[in-house]
């Protein structure tokens, strides 16, 4: 037995599967989080350039986009670790971001943005999917996550 509340077995000794979908939504948050924090350390390291050579207003808000790039890559990686396991609070953060993510694509179609169609539509499906009892089941089912 691993860890408690990280065991990915059963009370009664039987192995937890875990959905396909939700293996690869966690393998393209891990993706998206590992192309967001390296996209981010980029950023800020050419804001020193930026800053030296061009202007110091440009560096800081180069700083200021890495930074955020930074925090969205360590929160999709946070995020993948919670669904990989299949702990309450990595469905939380899925919930949440996904919640997120749709109030700002109804917000850019708001604003003329048709592009955002798209988004959306993946927005709504990863909540339809999220609900569904056999994938909450596999977030839920561990006590103490």
């Amino acid at each position: 037995m691993g860890t408690p509340g990280y065991s990915p077995e059963y009370s009664s000794g039987m192995r937890r599967q875990r959905p396909t979908g939700v293996t690869i939504i966690a393998v393209l948050a891990i993706i998206v989080g590992i192309l967001s924090l390296s996209g981010g350390l980029l950023v800020v390291a050419a804001s020193a350039f930026v800053g030296a050579i061009a202007s110091p207003v440009g560096g800081a808000v180069l700083v200021a986009l890495g930074s955020f790039l930074v925090l969205i890559g360590l929160i999709f990686l946070v995020a993948a670790y919670g669904f990989w396991k299949g702990t309450k609070w990595g469905w939380w953060v899925g919930i949440i971001a996904t919640a997120l993510s749709l109030i700002g694509s109804v917000v850019s179609l708001a604003t003329g943005n048709f592009t955002s169609v798209v988004s959306l539509l993946i927005d709504l499906l990863l909540l339809y999917y999220l609900t569904r009892a056999h994938v909450k089941a596999w977030f839920h089912e561990m006590p103490g996550t």
